[in-house]
């Protein structure tokens, strides 16, 4: 695995270094996008479980410890302009992904609102695991539709930089 992404095709482009904590999870997660590996193999769920709790306990509000556990999908905010303030990634049982999701963190620039919302699909995924891996969290993107719908599908979806 290559800690740097190649640049030859951009001149001048700096190459942008994985961060050394987190190369292994980068490692992970790319051999689940290539298909090489199964995040659900030796899947942990009191880890989850705790993780889960973990992330109550930081908590901004009492509203936001009782409120439904269902995330909503940040297409949801389909082009609304949001500030990235944090990522974590979690193995999904989705067929024809990239293995994983991830649940971000998230400030909706128009009205501030802070929130938390789901996220997949092979381009979100490949954005938002490049920008966490060399520590580029937050930072400000809105979700836009990258190619137009198959039949019985929405569009798919990427991040775009602001």
């Amino acid at each position: 695995m290559t800690e740097e992404i190649a640049t030859q095709d951009k001149p001048g482009a700096v190459a942008l270094p994985i961060l050394p904590e987190r190369l292994a999870v980068y490692e992970l997660l790319e051999g689940s996008m290539k298909g090489t590996k199964n995040l659900l193999e030796g899947y942990d769920s009191e880890e989850v479980q705790r993780a889960l709790a973990l992330g109550l306990l930081g908590s901004e509000s009492v509203e936001e410890v009782f409120a439904a556990q269902g995330l909503k999908p940040w297409s949801e905010l389909l082009g609304v302009p949001c500030e990235v303030t944090d990522v974590h990634f979690n193995p999904s049982k989705t067929e024809n992904g990239p293995g994983f999701y991830a649940v971000v963190r998230l400030t909706a620039l128009d009205t501030g609102e802070v929130s938390s919302r789901h996220i997949g699909g092979y381009r979100p995924m490949a954005q938002l695991l490049y920008s966490w891996s060399r520590g580029l969290v937050p930072f400000k993107a809105k979700v836009v539709e990258v190619g137009k719908a198959q039949a019985g599908q929405s569009a798919p979806l990427g991040l775009e930089l602001l």
